[in-house]
């Protein structure tokens, strides 16, 4: 079966990262790494992603909280492209961006 590779996004403590990593690591789950991003360059999901040699990406911080404006996702949805992703997770705000940009890429 062909790997997922995926890109994660977070601006917290990467708990739905953690547990989706052991899934991944106990072979529950078909898939790979290829880059974790966030808004906050403090974040623990960074952290996580670092200790287990998954490359990190910062994106700067929107004008809203929960909320990136296009621009920004735009540019983190080229990143994750770049990293080889062919699919993306995350909580809260994961923008349209992202899922636009996945669908393009793979003809969708």
């Amino acid at each position: 079966m062909r790997k997922l590779k995926l890109g994660v996004l977070g601006s917290g403590r990467g708990s739905n990262f953690i547990a989706l990593a052991a899934a991944v690591a106990e072979g529950k789950v078909a898939a790979e790494f290829v880059v974790v991003g966030s808004d906050q360059a403090d974040a623990k999901i960074l952290e996580e992603a670092r200790r287990r040699g998954i490359p990190t990406v910062v994106c700067p911080k929107g004008k809203y909280r929960t909320k990136l404006e296009e621009e920004i996702e735009e540019g983190l949805a080229e990143k994750m492209v770049k990293a080889g992703g062919s699919g993306t997770t995350g909580a809260g705000g994961c923008g349209d961006q992202l899922t636009r940009r996945w669908k393009m890429e793979d003809g969708g």
